[in-house]
């Protein structure tokens, strides 16, 4: 599973910066900026793509590929499209979803297959 990169060891600068601050430092190359980045909303991430795609490492491969796309094109994430956390949520969503769609045969749904076979708590009576 992730790893947290132990940004609470960063010098506390980094800790207050906004978002959009990180984003222009990781544009500039700043590795300290990306693993704050990443500490801050790979659990996030990670989460989106389990719940869609059921199969952890898969969703290991979607939060790689979502933080790779930031480091690579950070300027492709911005301020006007409103929270980044919201955002980042949207985009690991959408990313196994683009990739079970190539892969499901033909008039097949599989995206929410894993949904279907899940089984939620029953509801207990409080009362005795």
């Amino acid at each position: 599973m992730y790893q947290d990169t132990g940004s609470q060891n960063r010098p506390e600068p980094y800790l207050q910066q906004e978002d959009a601050t990180l984003l222009t430092l990781i544009q500039e190359g700043d590795e300290h900026a990306m693993a704050l980045l990443y500490d801050r909303y790979s659990r996030v991430v990670y989460s989106v793509a389990l719940r869609v795609l059921c199969n952890p490492a898969s969703a290991e491969d979607v939060l790689q590929e979502v933080f790779m796309r930031i480091w690579r094109s950070p300027s492709g994430f911005t301020a006007s499209r409103g929270n980044l956390g919201g955002c980042l949520a949207v985009v690991s969503r959408n990313r196994p979803l683009v990739s079970l769609d190539a892969t499901a045969p033909p008039n097949k749904s599989t995206k929410w297959s894993c949904r279907r076979s899940m089984t939620w708590p029953s509801k207990q009576s409080t009362t005795a």
